[in-house]
């Protein structure tokens, strides 16, 4: 049913399989922040090797990471009060 709130929005501007999703759009969501969880102890590891350049360099990445992940997630939960 969400997803057919999205083609509302645009009903006939792409073909079937390239329309926008909701349940796509959480499914990438959840696999991006397994992918984050699963890679935040690698500053840790460089940490421990002293590679303090590396460390921040993986961190300020991690932050942007962050930040967009909390906006979709933010945009989540609006699209599923809709």
């Amino acid at each position: 049913m969400q997803d057919t709130k999205l083609e509302a929005l645009a009903p006939n501007a792409y073909p079937d399989y390239q329309k926008p999703s909701l349940s796509l759009f959480e499914e990438s969501v959840r696999i991006r922040l397994e992918l984050f969880s699963l890679d935040a102890h690698i500053p840790l590891e460089n940490y421990l090797n002293q590679d303090f350049e590396t460390v921040e360099e993986q961190l300020d990445l991690q932050i942007d990471q962050l930040r967009f992940l909390l906006n979709e997630v933010r945009l989540l939960r609006q699209w599923k009060v809709f």
